[in-house]
């Protein structure tokens, strides 16, 4: 599907719009990378600052891009069995084959490094659902070794994964 449209954004049933695949995308391939708009710095992080992050990607230590509404970083929604990861820096990647009209979902927990960000409860609808979406640093040790590979590279190098 190289150079062809792999993606659109309709409603979701997790939550809100959220990206779906216009045709068969093999595992490892890249599904897209988002337009950035724009790069948010904190010098710490605060309750305060956690509830301000929807819609961003964390990309480094206290560092977060946004997009448009109309980016699919924008839409993309958060799944306790994701079918796509985050790989360098704000590549979205097929975790595996992922089907015409099916949702594209990451893990929100292996992006985030924020200590105080929360998400609850999850609409994931899984089987795996974890009810309470946190960050990685607050994962247990045993969820952040089975998971290593599909962490955002940047956050490898800040947390004992």
């Amino acid at each position: 599907m190289s150079g062809e449209k792999k993606v659109e954004i309709r409603a979701s049933r997790i939550a809100g719009r959220g990206v779906f695949a216009l045709a068969v995308i093999r595992q490892g391939e890249t599904i897209f990378e988002p337009c950035v708009r724009v790069v948010h710095t904190r010098s710490r992080y605060t309750q305060a600052n956690a509830r301000t992050g929807q819609h961003m990607l964390a990309v480094g230590p206290r560092r977060w891009i946004g997009t448009a509404r109309n980016d699919p970083l924008w839409n993309l929604n958060h799944s306790c069995a994701p079918n796509a990861c985050i790989r360098n820096v704000s590549t979205c990647v097929a975790l595996r084959k992922i089907q015409p009209g099916e949702e594209i979902t990451i893990d929100y927990t292996l992006t985030e490094e924020d200590e105080y960000w929360e998400m609850s409860p999850c609409r994931c609808r899984s089987r795996k659902c974890r009810h309470v979406i946190i960050s990685l640093p607050l994962m247990p040790q045993d969820f952040r070794r089975r998971h290593r590979s599909h962490v955002a590279n940047w956050l490898k190098l800040y947390t004992l994964v």
